[in-house]
């Protein structure tokens, strides 16, 4: 059974309200995408910075699990490997850094506070986080400041692949109890009309999806929600494309109207088809060690493989980021970086059996994170690298709770 969230058994003191407080500044961190200071060699973050002040301060008493760093000193060695092959050795050298600060300053600061702390606290500080976080899109929305709320994020996709663990506690904890507060039903309405976000859609429906197979109930009932869910979010595009005039009304009245759905799918992405197509032949064309890390963009410039726009301005790919997290490990490390960090992942995945039957909402959570990471770039996303290091935490803190009862 499923937690319920009480903050007189979760915040019952003063240690675990610090942690609670650091673990909600540190999710909202990871989305300043929008302040960073150029560098030569990428863009420096000022979300790095508030990470720096637990690093320095608890670095003392970090643990490092042996298969997790020896998988990260075998990344890092990648990174360099694929350096030496690529034609911008000094960009893909310097990208070895990102990796050590996602590691040290994200990955392991989420990590000590996790193993400090439990699942409970983990996901009520989630849940706080992205309450916060929508509040204040929805009032930068309504005083105009943006159209559509991405907050501190580069755009209202990015934040809604942040919000992957808010969107699965939630509605892991409505199916299996049907006893999640209605605030947040409510605030999950308001961060879909304030971001009209496609991506957050695709989030919520993958989302639920995974908990029906997870929870083993695919019933022909649950099946009959689904697709009543699925026929109520279609009647409700159409009527809002009937009496709003914005990107999304135009995008779902394009598809109606079109003869061909899935050609208007694919056009209304914008360039993400095409850069996805761009991502799968510059693997191949850079098969087996990579173009080099942080090097796609500049490569594909001058990569002439195909016309990929069909003469249209807007859908050229090339100078942008791959599309397809995946792929783009591919292109960019090669076979030997794919692999690592893959089995990094994987590695994570089957920690998971120590995971208490309250906590397996990270276990979803993960692997929501990707798939939706197939149609997404840069596998050096702050908040992927802060939830993988809060899902490692909650694994040894449950371990040692389960040996200790």
């Amino acid at each position: 059974m499923f937690f319920v969230l009480n903050d007189n058994q979760i915040l019952n003191s003063k240690v675990q309200i610090n942690l609670f407080l650091w673990v909600v500044l540190l999710i909202a961190a990871c989305g300043l995408d929008r302040y960073s200071l150029q560098l030569p060699i990428g863009s420096f973050r000022l979300s790095y910075v508030f990470f720096t002040i637990p690093f320095l301060y608890f670095f003392s008493r970090f643990t490092f699990p042996r298969t997790e760093f020896t998988l990260i000193c075998g990344l890092f060695l990648s990174v360099i490997l694929s350096a030496l092959a690529s034609e911008n050795t000094t960009r893909s050298f310097a990208y070895s850094f990102w990796l050590i600060f996602n590691y040290f300053l994200i990955y392991c600061v989420f990590r000590h506070f996790a193993t400090r702390t439990s699942g409970e606290l983990v996901a009520y500080a989630y849940i706080w986080s992205f309450r916060v976080q929508i509040l204040l899109s929805a009032f930068l929305v309504i005083i105009g400041e943006q159209e559509r709320a991405h907050l501190f994020y580069y755009e209202p996709s990015y934040f809604a692949l942040a919000s992957i663990p808010y969107i699965v506690i939630i509605l892991w904890n409505y199916i299996e109890q049907s006893e999640t507060s209605k605030i947040d039903i409510c605030f999950l309405f308001v961060f879909l009309f304030i971001t009209k976000s496609a991506n957050l859609i695709f989030i919520i429906l993958i989302s639920l999806g995974c908990i029906f197979i997870f929870l083993k109930k695919v019933t022909v009932k649950n099946f009959l929600f689904f697709t009543f869910l699925c026929f109520i979010l279609l009647m409700a595009a159409y009527l809002y494309s009937q009496y709003s005039d914005d990107l999304i009304a135009s995008t779902i009245k394009s598809i109606i109207n079109s003869s061909n759905p899935i050609d208007a799918i694919l056009y209304r992405t914008g360039n993400r088809w095409p850069r996805m197509l761009l991502t799968v032949d510059v693997t191949k064309y850079s098969f087996p060690f990579g173009v080099g890390a942080g090097n796609f963009e500049a490569f594909s410039l001058n990569f002439f493989g195909r016309d990929y726009s069909g003469g249209i301005p807007w859908l050229e790919p090339r100078g942008y980021p791959a599309v397809n997290m995946w792929l783009e490990l591919l292109a960019e490390l090669g076979v030997l970086g794919f692999a690592l960090f893959s089995y990094f992942v994987f590695h994570l995945i089957r920690k998971s059996d120590s995971l208490l039957p309250e906590n397996r909402w990270l276990l979803v959570s993960l692997i929501v994170f990707c798939i939706v990471m197939i149609f997404e770039s840069n596998y050096f996303r702050l908040y992927f690298w802060g939830f993988m290091g809060l899902f490692s935490g909650i694994c040894s803190s449950d371990s040692y709770r389960q040996k200790t009862l």
